[in-house]
């Protein structure tokens, strides 16, 4: 059965189970001939490039690095590294690669999902990507129709509070957690989320490298239903996850490489950020 016909609410009583296996299986070079949809890399179900030049993501085998400064591998996670590569020259002011799991979750959904993300400190003379708050680099992210507006969720690497985070947001700049980037090597993100529902609640947990953090109660949650939110007594557990906004279909996740192309950004080359694939499933375990 295929990620796309399952629908969370029918199994979430089958105890860790692994509902999506995103570690990349085929390495190459996946991009698109003009700027839009493209190849997405195996087992990913769709993938967008948008960048001049073509932006792209490439697989690649650690024995065979493409360039000195690429990570290795994480022999405990399995599967191939990515390079996920965005290019901005000014003539595109949103650039992007990223790959999409497929319509995966709707209202009341629940769901936990865990990738590997690599920051380098240094990659040729465009790094880092980021320089003002307001500036974002969009990493991994919720998104559900209609497309034009913001994502339900998005995890984004950016500056906050005098400094370099994994940032993350209910897709209207309003943080829900952020913790300090720790650069050059493997980071394991993990989220647990319960979609909002209008009138309810939803839940959002969130761990990196294992440590719960803490947790922030956005301004608002924008056009979303805000009723009863609120943070656990040890600030780690809000009750606000993202309603997806879907009016013809359920969201998808993504991991991205995605730039905003105005403020320090602009005008910028090539920049990459480095997954290992994202595991989604029904418990915690299981995604590790």
């Amino acid at each position: 059965m295929s990620i796309q016909s399952r629908r969370l609410q029918c199994i979430q009583t089958q105890t860790g189970q692994l509902l999506f296996d995103g570690r990349f299986v085929t390495p190459g070079t996946y991009t698109a001939p003009s700027t839009g949809s493209g190849t997405p890399p195996s087992p990913w179900a769709s993938a967008e490039y948008v960048g001049v030049p073509n932006s792209a993501i490439t697989v690649y085998d650690p024995a065979a690095k493409p360039i000195s400064w690429w990570p290795g591998a994480d022999p405990l996670w399995g599967g191939y590294p990515a390079a996920f590569t965005a290019y901005a020259d000014g003539a595109q002011s949103t650039a992007r690669a990223q790959a999409h799991s497929g319509p995966l979750l709707g209202n009341g959904d629940e769901v936990y999902f865990a990738w590997k993300l690599y920051v380098p400190s240094a990659q040729g003379d465009h790094w880092p990507v980021v320089g003002a708050d307001g500036d974002w680099n969009i990493v991994c992210q919720l998104h559900s129709p209609p497309y034009s507006s913001s994502p339900g969720m998005a995890v984004s690497v950016k500056h906050y509070n005098g400094q370099l985070c994994l940032y993350g947001e209910n897709g209207s700049g309003y943080p829900t957690w952020y913790a300090p980037i720790t650069f050059d090597r493997w980071i394991t993100v993990t989220q647990h989320l319960v979609v909002h529902t209008i009138g309810g609640q939803g839940l959002l947990e969130v761990w990196v490298d294992g440590v719960k953090q803490q947790q922030n109660l956005p301004v608002s949650w924008w056009n979303y239903d805000t009723t009863g939110q609120w943070i656990s007594t040890d600030g780690t557990t809000a009750h606000i996850a993202t309603e997806v906004k879907d009016t013809s279909g359920p969201g998808d996740l993504y991991l991205n490489m995605y730039r905003k192309g105005a403020g320090s950004n602009w005008g910028l080359g090539s920049v990459s950020v480095f997954h290992m694939g994202m595991k989604i499933g029904t418990s915690y375990n299981v995604v590790q």
